[in-house]
């Protein structure tokens, strides 16, 4: 296993609501698989907030849309049995309008 970064990694979520519902994907990897949440992901170096959003959309559920804004950022912490910090994660979440596609996994 990869020793983890003595940094927070930035990442991005997409906010997107159609005719009322909230798009969410269950997460595959840690920290949080199983779970409930919205799409998203690791930004790529050098890549705008927004964009990565978009791109993590569209990788994840095949729906395309518009960014619209930046509105929350949140720290999500991965820990061990221990309680000893694994990951820091700093989710910024990006408001987006759906454009087109249906949602799969």
């Amino acid at each position: 296993m990869e020793a983890a970064p003595l940094y927070p990694i930035p990442a991005t979520i997409a906010a997107v609501v159609r005719n009322g519902q909230v798009l969410l994907v269950r997460r595959a990897h840690p920290p949080d698989q199983g779970k409930w949440a919205f799409p998203g992901g690791k930004i790529h170096w050098g890549e705008d907030v927004r964009a990565a959003a978009l791109r993590e959309l569209e990788e994840e559920t095949g729906v395309r849309a518009r960014a619209l804004a930046v509105f929350d950022a949140v720290d999500v912490r991965d820990l061990d049995d221990a309680g000893r910090l694994r990951r820091h994660y700093v989710l910024i979440a990006v408001a987006c309008r759906w454009v087109s596609g249906e949602p799969r996994a």
